[in-house]
């Protein structure tokens, strides 16, 4: 919590702060994501686009074996939830 309130800290300038949450079987993932999802209470220049949950809508081969690093069409999808949160698209 402390690491990512200093973070925060550096960024309270910036009108709009985007934190995506993490997708892996690893043990520190769901206290990582419960900290990232309560950040817009206390932070409102700050957007959570929660991976673990948007990831499970990618179509076709979007992981490779190990559930975690994107193949070419889940770094596509990535980047669309992305830029669209953005305005980008």
């Amino acid at each position: 919590q402390e690491t990512l309130d200093q973070m925060l800290s550096y960024l309270a300038d910036v009108p709009v702060v985007l934190l995506l949450t993490g997708k892996a079987d690893r043990g520190w993932v769901p206290g990582n994501n419960a900290m990232l999802r309560a950040v817009p209470a206390s932070h409102r220049n700050v957007t959570v686009l929660d991976w673990e949950v948007l990831s499970q809508q990618c179509g076709g081969s979007c992981f490779y074996n190990d559930g975690i690093h994107l193949t070419p069409d889940g770094q596509r999808f990535y980047a669309d939830i992305v830029a669209r949160s953005l305005g980008l698209t």
